[in-house]
């Protein structure tokens, strides 16, 4: 138990520090870019990733989470599924490069062509790095994933700031993204020491794909909803509205990214080393919930009570529009937050089966959510979304709980001492616009953030939440046991 404990939190630690790192390297990339360009640019690259990141997505078809949940893995598994990605990835670089005159009829913008051509060419680089990656992963060895992913963040956005200063338009973040992706996986290969072996295994193959069939058809469903909303307001309100849309959405998910995603990826593996003990896997999924929602919630209802001040301040005021949707998609975000990590415990178990049925039913409520909404427009839209993900999020983890013997109420009532903290906090950073009265958007989006962390902090050391005490009692013991092994260390170079 401690072993794995130790080894989930050093693989959480690199994982989380690295996530949190490039997250916020990126955001500032991020905030220089969309002073430095309009939002129709980002617009454009949301309607191409809509159909490159499926495209990416077709060339997984989930073998990567198959070689880290299977137990007996050989190195027949790893090489077949290498060469099986790489053919996958190289021929759909060949399907969008020439299905992108397609893409730009279908947008009616003449500048998708050349734009889908060139990111095209992220394919079979994303498929290079697939199983270096899950060989790292499968072995809690984060650390090299981590190094890689914030080497890549970093050159990529300097690239990508560099050329929108200079007056390339979109085409910085199409050269941005492309570069990211091939530093990364250079990077990535010269880390690993693993090598593929010539030729694919038929056997070894099908031992997998039982497994990874139903974990890509999920993963097909997520993204379909997903891509569905961009898909719509790209086509009917143009690349304005969904650089609005693709800008609130990415700002959302950038504490989920940070915390959620980052600790569902520690998750998987961890908890499919002990998948047989579902009264550990619960304990440590109830644990790990918390721990998200303690630094979700206050980042959320955060981000909703300074969203004028943040985007008039820090974004510019051509991004106005992008208040009220950001707000909207906020309550999403709660929600989802809790609900990300919940796709560990239905891999982990092996029903996947179960998850795809599961995510049949949410993410055709969140299609339905989006079609309701198109009346209303940018709005309508992100209020469908928000609430069919909400519902959504509260459907999976309700049947994901029973393969452990979690109920649902019990997982919520944990969390809800950790809302109170987020909530008090909110009271005086909301209050601060109106008391102040300041008129430098930017000035006032400085205060609200340093009084928010300030309340924050102090409520949750004063109330001390479960979650709270779940963090400090595991960063005593990794610290108790690092001072253990320094001592034992010098002892040893004394004699």
């Amino acid at each position: 138990m401690t072993s794995l404990r130790s080894r989930t939190v050093g693989a959480a630690g690199w994982a989380l520090g690295s996530r949190v790192a490039s997250q916020f390297i990126s955001f500032g990339f991020g905030i220089a870019l969309a002073r430095l360009l309009v939002p129709d640019d980002f617009g454009l690259i949301a309607m191409v990733i809509v159909f490159s990141g499926l495209s990416e997505l077709l060339s997984d078809v989930g073998l990567g989470s198959a070689l880290i949940q299977k137990k007996d893995v050989r190195e027949e598994h790893f090489s077949s599924v290498f060469w099986i990605n790489l053919i996958f990835g190289s021929a759909l670089m060949v399907i969008l490069y020439f299905s992108s005159p397609w893409l730009s009829s279908f947008y009616e913008r003449p500048e998708i062509e050349d734009i889908a051509k060139v990111l095209s060419l992220g394919f079979p680089v994303a498929a290079l790095a697939m199983v270096p990656r899950s060989r790292f992963a499968k072995n809690l060895a984060f650390k090299y994933i981590s190094l890689s992913n914030l080497t890549a963040m970093v050159v990529s956005g300097s690239i990508g700031i560099t050329l929108a200063a200079t007056g390339f338009g979109y085409w910085s973040l199409v050269v941005q993204q492309l570069s990211e992706r091939v530093i990364s996986t250079t990077l990535v290969w010269i880390i690993s020491d693993w090598r593929p072996k010539r030729g694919i295994n038929p056997n070894a193959t099908k031992e997998l794909l039982g497994y990874s069939a139903n974990v890509f058809a999920t993963r097909l469903l997520n993204y379909s909803a997903k891509s569905f909303d961009k898909l719509l307001l790209g086509k009917i309100l143009g690349g304005h509205t969904l650089g609005i849309y693709d800008k609130a959405y990415s700002l959302m998910l950038f504490p989920l990214q940070n915390v959620s995603h980052t600790l569902g990826q520690v998750m998987f593996p961890s908890l499919s080393l002990i998948q047989t003990d579902k009264n550990r896997v619960r304990e440590v999924y109830l644990r790990t919930t918390r721990a998200i929602a303690l630094l979700t919630f206050p980042m959320m209802i955060g981000m909703f009570v300074v969203a004028e001040s943040f985007v008039l301040g820090v974004l510019g005021p051509h991004w106005k529009d992008l208040i009220h949707v950001l707000q909207i998609f906020c309550v999403a975000g709660i929600a989802t937050s809790i609900g990300a990590v919940t796709g560990s415990i239905y891999k982990s178990q092996g029903a996947v089966a179960l998850q795809l049925r599961v995510n049949l039913l949410t993410q055709s409520l969140k299609i339905a959510g989006v079609i309701a909404g198109i009346h209303w427009g940018l709005i309508g839209v992100a209020t469908g979304f928000t609430i069919a993900s909400v519902i959504s999020s509260q459907i999976t983890m309700a049947i994901g709980g029973r393969l452990v013997g979690l109920r649902l109420f019990t997982l919520i009532r944990s969390l809800a001492p950790t809302l109170i903290p987020a909530l008090i906090m909110a009271i005086p950073v909301w209050a601060a616009r109106p008391i102040l009265g300041l008129q430098n958007e930017l000035s006032l989006f400085l205060i609200q953030t340093l009084t928010g962390g300030i309340i924050y902090l102090a409520c949750v050391t004063m109330i001390r939440p479960k979650a709270y005490r779940d963090i400090t009692e595991v960063l005593e013991g990794e610290f108790a046991s690092w001072r253990k092994g320094r001592k034992a260390q010098v002892a040893k170079e004394i004699e």
